[in-house]
């Protein structure tokens, strides 16, 4: 009963990558992408990291006892960085558009 509960969660948030992470990650792909200005700024955003992910991808299907597990948990914590470094950015930009000034130590 537990493991038909954990499975539903895990279909369940599968699904819901599609319906919520993939819009963002695409809408943020075409916009880092479709300015050639961009391209140039952040070549290794642009270049490198999705390269490094394929290889991860390909090793994990390749090996999915040996790299799997690890790429999962690598991507997992990177996510919750990447949540909280964005949050902590767009707070930061509507502070400043709102006039409010941010010392250094806040």
């Amino acid at each position: 009963n537990g493991d038909l509960a954990f499975s539903g969660a895990v279909m369940l948030a599968g699904f819901l990558q599609w319906i919520v992470n993939w819009p963002h990650f695409s809408a943020t792909t075409y916009r880092l992408l479709r300015v050639p200005e961009n391209r140039r700024e952040f070549p290794l955003t642009t270049y490198v990291i999705p390269v490094v992910v394929a290889a991860g991808v390909v090793a994990s299907l390749h090996w999915p006892t040996l790299v799997a597990p690890y790429f999962i948990k690598f991507f997992m914590l990177w996510s919750a960085y990447h949540f909280t470094a964005q949050s902590l950015g767009l707070s930061l930009l509507y502070a400043r558009r709102a006039g409010y000034a941010i010392s250094t130590g806040e």
